[in-house]
């Protein structure tokens, strides 16, 4: 009787253990007509959040012109559907998560995880380089299930015109949110 407790419970960690985040969801076509962003907790404190709110709000305003464009309203709170965005920056040595606006008790390690197996491990490029990854989550505002999930990456450029950061930021918003379909 004890054998077959540690068999199961063995089984069940090995289950467990072989589960996966998925990196891609569409679950069809969304009924929805508004749309809000995650909103963050306080985050005073936190080191370096002040730096990245230029950055958040250019993701936002990308984010948001393309699901406008596709006929949602945005609303700063209670949206039909939430936008939850995570962005995991790496290089060839380390990679690094900002979950700022993915929302509270959402796991992203092992979405981390696979942005630096694909892009530092697989893509074996000998080269220095910086990669940033933007990965985008709608979900449903009422039961919170996740309907819809993509990313792109591109690489990172550090002395570009801001003109050309914007051209690019926009692009991988179109290609994370080309798939989603809406129910009219």
């Amino acid at each position: 009787m004890k054998n077959n407790l540690t068999i199961t419970l063995m089984l069940l960690f090995f289950v467990v253990g072989c589960a996966t985040t998925p990196t891609r969801v569409q679950s069809g076509k969304i009924t929805a007509q508004t749309f809000s962003f995650v909103q963050p907790g306080p985050s005073a404190n936190l080191r370096g959040v002040e730096q990245r709110k230029p950055i958040h709000a250019a993701i936002q305003s990308a984010i948001r012109e393309n699901l406008e464009a596709k006929g949602l309203t945005f609303q700063p709170r209670g949206g039909d559907i939430t936008v939850a965005y995570l962005m995991i920056v790496g290089n060839n040595v380390s990679t690094k998560s900002v979950a700022d606006y993915f929302g509270y008790g959402r796991e992203y390690a092992d979405l981390q995880d696979k942005a630096h197996q694909k892009i530092a491990v697989d893509g074996r490029n000998p080269n220095y380089f910086e990669v940033g990854t933007l990965l985008i989550d709608l979900i449903d505002s009422g039961d919170q299930s996740l309907q819809y999930r993509n990313y792109a990456y591109r690489e990172l450029f550090k002395d570009l015109p801001e003109e050309t950061r914007k051209e690019n930021l926009q692009s991988a918003v179109e290609e994370i949110l080309a798939k989603l379909r809406l129910a009219k």
